[in-house]
């Protein structure tokens, strides 16, 4: 049996798959088994899978009806396995060469942790250019709960877990889909620490094909909320965090047009801190302010989010340039 099992879920993406195939391929550590789960892809999903079947033998594939979810591919990857420890790879990511070698030996050197992660840093596709990078060292540093509340950046390509963990805790959740990820660390960190390895093993891809406007608005509500109501009480222990996610839930559904049930969000973070004269102005704007205020309050948001990462790329690009005038 492999020591360890690494599970790619997969949904038609036969043009980012190889990638991350190959990077578990030129992993240092070889003492592994691949399960490529394809969620019903209608493209060449299968037959990619199949060329490196054919170069190595550990390459495993398994299709299933699609389920139009991130959890379910994932647990079927994790009924198959038969490793000690898990890992899993999003199909557009890719590890760096050591990523398995590094968290495995602090895995194997601290056996009080339940699972362990690494830095990651975040790419263009189209440009393979650096947007950001994201440093979880506060995740081992600060309250480890806390954190992956407010920040939510600990996805599953950068995790390794042991296998007993998972059939202790239990596999994700096939009710949650985008936060699927955020549940399962919060319940493994009831019963085992996190580790963490200093390095950047992980780039994760920014890509298009993404939901847009109002349905993703929806969707992220719904996910949201669910979540909000699965952990609301280990949420209320840290108050800073339970007032941005009223906060957060109030706008959504203001946005979405539902101001009524956005305010009643948006009361209860008032009465969380009925000093706060944000939350007072956002409470009375519900009553002056129509969804396409909200919405495109929304937009502009995430138009900033897509500013500072074209400017982070811009950055990126001059320091390269600078760095060949500097050898030539």
């Amino acid at each position: 049996m492999p020591l360890i099992s690494v599970v790619i879920p997969t949904y038609n993406r036969a043009d980012l798959l190889p990638r991350a195939i190959q990077s578990v391929l030129n992993q240092t550590f070889k003492d592994f088994e691949l399960i490529v789960v394809d969620d019903g892809s209608t493209d060449n999903t299968e037959e990619i899978v199949a060329g490196f079947r054919r170069q190595i033998g550990n390459v495993f594939y398994v299709r299933q009806p699609n389920s139009g979810q991130c959890a379910d591919p994932k647990n079927h990857g994790i009924e198959l396995s038969t490793g000690r420890y898990l890992a899993f790879l999003d199909s557009d990511d890719e590890w760096l060469p050591r990523k398995l070698e590094m968290q495995l030996q602090l895995l194997e050197n601290k056996p009080a942790l339940g699972f362990v992660g690494c830095n990651i840093t975040v790419f263009d596709n189209k440009t393979g250019l650096t947007l950001r990078t994201h440093d979880l060292d506060r995740y081992v540093r600060n309250d480890f709960v806390e954190e992956v509340l407010k920040l939510n950046v600990l996805t599953p390509s950068a995790v390794m877990v042991r296998r007993a963990v998972i059939d202790n805790v239990g596999v994700f959740d096939t009710e949650l889909n985008v936060a699927d990820d955020l549940d399962m660390w919060l319940r493994i960190s009831d019963k085992y620490a996190f580790g963490f390895v200093p390095e950047y093993l992980l780039r994760y891809c920014i890509h298009g094909g993404s939901m847009l406007g109002n349905l993703r608005i929806k969707n992220e509500t719904i996910e949201y909320e669910r979540i909000f109501a699965k952990h609301r009480e280990r949420m209320a222990r840290y108050p800073s965090v339970y007032r941005s996610a009223l906060r957060r839930l109030g706008s959504k559904y203001c946005a979405m047009g539902e101001s009524p049930k956005g305010r009643a969000y948006y009361a209860q973070a008032l009465r969380s801190d009925p000093r706060s004269l944000k939350m007072r102005l956002l409470y009375l704007s519900s009553y002056f302010f129509g969804e396409k205020s909200y919405a495109a309050v929304y937009r502009l948001k995430r138009e900033g989010s897509r500013a500072r990462s074209k400017i982070n790329m811009a950055i990126s690009v001059f320091f390269r340039v600078v760095g060949r005038n500097k050898a030539s």
